[in-house]
This record gives C-alpha cells, structure tokens and sequence, in this order.
C-alpha cells in the first residue's frame, strides 16, 4: 500500500490510515434537528494506525454544520433542565474542575443553553462559546458572558485568560481539534486546563462492531478519540494528559436501561435471522444491517484533562 496516498490524520498528520467503512447515517440526514445535504459527499470513515483516531473523509464542510447549529432549539440539547444535572453527572465534572482548575474564571466551549455553568454555582465568573443563537440568549440569561460562536472567534476576540475552559460532547463534533486546542490554549492562563469529555473508541463492544456503534451514525460526530489520540492531540496543542477516566454518556434509569435491553433483545433477533439468510420484509432486513442500537454501556465516553505545558 502507498500510504503517502492516504489522506492524513488530522491529529497526529500521519498518512497511515486506512478506510473502516462509509458513515450508517439515519436519514433523513440531520445535525441539531436542521436537515443537512450529505449527497455531493463521498463520505468514509479513517482510523489512523499511528494515534488510533477515527475521523470522516472528506470533512463535512464546516459551514454547513455552524448553520444547522445556529438554527438548533434549546430543547434539542437541554442541558439546564434539572434532570440533567445527575443525568449528565455534573457534580462528578465540577469535582474535577475544582481538582485541576488554579481558578474559578471558566470558559464553556459549547455551552449550549448555560446548564452546566448556571450549576456552578455562585463563585465562578462563567463565559460561554456557542453557535446556536437561540441557546446562546438562554445562556446569557442564565448569567453566562458568551464570548463568540466558534472558539476561534473566542480566541481571536482578546478576552482575558481564563483557568479553564470545559467542553462536553463538542469534540466529536470538530473536524480539526488540534486546531480547536490550540485555541483553548491560546485562552488558557499558564497552569490552565481543557476538561473535555468525548466518545471511547476503545470501548470493547464499539472497537469489535466499528462503524456500526450507535455512536457513529450521527451526522455531526465526525471524530472519535481514544485515549492516545487525545494525548497525542493535546501534546500537539501545547498540553499534558494530566488525567483520564473512562464514562458514562448519561445515567440510565431502569425504565431507559428495560427498554435498552428489549430494542437490542429484538435487534439480535433480526441480526441472527439476517446471518441464517432465513426470509424476512426488506426493511427488517435493513435494521439488521444497519447500526446498532443504543446500549447501556458505563465506558464508551471519557473524561479527560489536559494541562498547559
């Protein structure tokens, strides 16, 4: 194989990638609830063998995705609603804040309506990056400074440091994170921290199924990380990999992990049907090749924390 062929990794810039496979894409294709057009794309996931990360080629173009963004409702993502706040673990992720943070001046890098920094509580001075115009306004109303809709705009805009800067389900999301860190970094005062949580490639279940974990088939998820990709990205951003543990997306009630089970019960079903080549409607057929649906696995997200050089 010529891999000076390949396209690049865009963490670690290797040309030792190899194809996993087109994107499983629900349609109609989707990003924040916005409908997307994907077909003048040739899409297909990559995973670099150097740093493990996975990422779509060619990139979606990021204006498409800021446009459905900015046109996202607040109920898509509502990360103030009160449930939310031990669905999403919240006091696990300001522990870690108040663990490595030298300082109360914290940044959200996709803040969305605010929830996570109106749970801060008094005692923080909370500025938000976020691009969907009506969750911006929610935020502010929540007492959160937004400070640009990209976190390039934030870092171009002369803001003083912060301590830190925390980003929750925005990595997947970036088609150049080095570049995003790079950003944060230049954000950051010296002993500042990115707190960042993302999806785990090397999940056991996700590594063995690839592409077809549920966790691909949005739309807007156009990279995933492991624990070395992340490393590597921060190292090349000007961080140290101060601290990594495996998560949970979201706690699930027994009612959400009753129906969890018997959607994947009823799944399998049609996967072992579809593998016997026993007769079955073509749409049964579809589902059993299509992607897997959500389980309820504690370790395919982690929490990471990366630390200025």
């Amino acid at each position: 194989m010529n891999h000076g062929a390949e396209p690049a990794c865009p963490v670690c810039q290797s040309a030792d990638t190899v194809a996993l496979g087109a994107p499983m894409h629900r349609r109609p294709t989707t990003v924040a609830g916005v409908p997307i057009r994907l077909d003048d794309l040739n899409l297909m996931w990559r995973r670099c063998r150097s740093c493990g990360y996975q990422f779509i080629h060619p990139g979606i173009p990021e204006e498409r995705l800021l446009a459905c963004y900015s046109r996202a409702t607040t109920g898509h993502w509502p990360t103030a609603d009160a449930s939310y706040e031990h669905v999403r673990f919240y006091a696990q992720k300001k522990a870690l804040l108040e663990r490595f943070a030298p300082g109360k001046r914290v940044l959200d890098f996709g803040c969305f309506d605010g929830g996570f920094l109106a749970y801060l509580g008094d005692g923080y001075e909370k500025l938000g990056v976020e691009p969907a115009t009506d969750a911006a306004r929610a935020a502010e109303r929540r007492g959160v400074k937004i400070v640009g809709a990209t976190i390039a705009e934030a870092a171009a805009g002369g803001i003083a440091p912060v301590d830190a800067v925390v980003s929750f389900d925005v990595f997947e999301h970036l088609s150049d994170p080095v570049g995003a860190l790079r950003d944060c970094r230049r954000l950051l005062r010296d002993g500042g921290i990115v707190l960042l949580e993302t999806g785990n490639s090397d999940e056991p279940l996700w590594r063995k199924v690839g592409v077809r974990y549920s966790y691909q088939v949005y739309v807007e998820h156009v990279g995933v990380f492991n624990e070395s990709s992340i490393s590597e990205a921060g190292r090349r951003a000007g961080f140290t990999l101060a601290h990594f543990q495996t998560s949970a997306h979201h706690a699930l009630g027994w009612k959400l992990r009753a129906a969890y089970g018997m959607v994947n019960s009823a799944h399998d079903v049609l996967r072992g049907l579809d593998r016997a080549r026993l007769p079955m409607p073509a749409r049964w057929r579809e589902i059993a090749r299509g992607p897997l649906p959500p389980r309820t696995t504690r370790n395919d997200h982690f929490l990471a924390i990366l630390k200025t050089d």
